[in-house]
Order: structure tokens, then sequence, then C-alpha cells
């Protein structure tokens, strides 16, 4: 006769407590590590974390219609009468795509 060897219940299957419980821990640990996530995302959609205009309307700009001998100088000094106007020059420059002005062009002010 062959010897039979003794396996216990516990090697072959976790019992079912455990189970319970490791899936316990398991859920609980992925609720709190997606909970940043999830209150991030509650929050820029609760307070609004798109544009502050109306939807399908853009801000409107103001616009400047350059004079004959005007530079880009003269208009940020109507902008800005008092201060350092050099950032403001480069702002314009920038939006306008150079320093060149013509008569009767319009610079968009911002």
């Amino acid at each position: 006769m062959a010897a039979v060897a003794f396996v216990p219940t516990s090697a072959v299957r976790p019992r079912p407590r455990r189970a319970a419980a490791y899936r316990r821990r398991v859920l609980a640990f992925l609720i709190l590590a997606l909970m940043p996530f999830v209150l991030s995302w509650a929050a820029r959609t609760t307070l609004g974390g798109g544009s502050l205009t109306a939807p399908g309307r853009s801000a409107p700009t103001r616009s400047y219609v350059v004079q004959s001998g005007d530079t880009l100088w003269d208009v940020a000094r109507g902008l800005h009468p008092h201060g350092d106007l050099r950032a403001t020059v480069d702002r314009l420059a920038a939006a306008h795509r150079g320093p060149e002005l013509q008569a009767g062009e319009r610079i968009a002010l911002r």
C-alpha cells in the first residue's frame, strides 16, 4: 500500500475570511489612491475651471487706427501715459509682428 501525503486545505485554497479581508484592503487602497484625482476633478468642475467669458463669445478687444507718423512708442504712451513703456512696446510689436506701422492700419490693444 502507498503512503498518502496529508495536505492541509489551507495550503490549497485561501480561507474565505482571508480572501475577503484581502479584497477589502485592496479596495481601500484604490479608493485612497484615487481620492486626490477625484477631489481635484470635482473642484475644477464645481468652481468653474474654464474661461470667465460667456460661452460662444470672445472678449472684446480694443483697437487703434494708426495715423500718419505714429510709432509703437506713441501708441504705448497713449495706453500708459506714465511709467516705463518698454514692456508695452515689446508686447505691441509681438502682436503686430514687427515695428513698422502703416497709416490706416488697425492695431489690437489688449
